[in-house]
């Protein structure tokens, strides 16, 4: 498949465009005489009607249908066939002039402990308001898997924080930013929290995540992921090897340690000469940790190209 189809079929999955991006796939199956790959996708676009069919019945057919058409867009962008051998996927770049956008993605779940995400969120506009190099501050709430690459593709980041909760490769839990595990099976994968169609927690993998940023970063110019969520050093590491800089937490964190080293690290980011002075901003949010006497400094860790920094 060459990379100009690949990029159409991924930006119409991303859109939700999901029975286009069936009908591309088919007919390059059909082109490759791919026999097995065509009734694959055949198969996804009858149940891609079939869940059509149940929108039109009770709500809770609905969110049936929404959810089931999400894992088909996974299962599409599991099935795209690789570039070509020796040729990396080129990353998307910035248009000239454009003011880069900080998207920030809050999930608080329901049966997850209580964070203080609209503070967090007040703080890092704040941080940016007089900023050397402007940046433009757009945020997402209670978000859902199916949607993660969609607000990405539409708003198209320099900087991506996620604020909410995280788990270690264990089921680790605790205090702040870590799930609230009564009630639930501690699972035994490292994640995010985001939440389902009723407000419910819904791990997405450390794993996920790299898939989704090995994808994204050919059509968003993606520099800087912080997950500003407990245990989430593991789910950094897998999306540091497809986006240049990356912070996340390496133990549990306090909610308020979490929104101060935020407000220190966009601080840092305002005042920084050029918009690729990373490291110093990182360096700002662990000294304003320092600052306010907070346990927690040593949490926040940065991936730089994907080495541990």
């Amino acid at each position: 498949m060459d990379e100009a189809l690949r990029q159409q079929i991924i930006e119409l999955i991303g859109q939700h465009a999901l029975e286009d991006a069936l009908d591309r796939m088919l007919h390059w199956a059909f082109q490759e005489a791919d026999a097995e790959r065509e009734s694959q996708f055949q198969e996804l676009r009858l149940r891609y009607l079939e869940l059509e069919e149940q929108k039109n019945y009770h709500d809770l057919r609905l969110r049936s249908a929404m959810r089931g058409q999400a894992e088909i867009g996974r299962q599409l962008l599991d099935a795209l066939p690789a570039g070509e051998e020796g040729t990396p996927p080129t990353p998307a770049e910035e248009e000239p002039g454009q003011t880069p956008v900080v998207l920030f993605l809050a999930s608080n779940p329901s049966q997850t402990a209580k964070l203080q995400l609209d503070k967090e969120f007040v703080q890092i506009a704040m941080s940016l308001q007089d900023s050397v190099q402007p940046f433009e501050l757009k945020a997402e709430w209670a978000v859902q898997p199916q949607s993660l690459m969609e607000y990405i593709l539409q708003h198209r980041p320099r900087v991506l924080h996620f604020s909410g909760h995280g788990q270690g490769r264990e089921g680790d839990a605790g205090n702040g930013r870590g799930i609230d595990t009564e009630g639930m099976a501690a699972g035994q994968e490292s994640g995010i929290f985001l939440q389902d169609a009723n407000g419910r927690a819904r791990l997405v993998s450390g794993q996920a995540l790299g898939s989704l940023f090995q994808t994204i970063t050919r059509q968003v110019p993606v520099q800087l992921v912080l997950l500003n969520a407990c245990y989430s050093a593991e789910q950094a590491r897998h999306i540091g090897e497809h986006v240049p800089f990356v912070i996340g937490m390496s133990k549990a964190v306090p909610d308020k340690t979490a929104i101060t080293f935020a407000k220190g690290f966009y601080v840092g980011l305002a005042y920084s000469r050029t918009r690729t002075d990373i490291d110093f901003a990182f360096q700002a949010g662990l000294t304003q940790i320092e600052l306010m006497g907070l346990s927690g400094v040593e949490q926040p860790v940065l991936w730089v190209d994907g080495e541990k920094g």
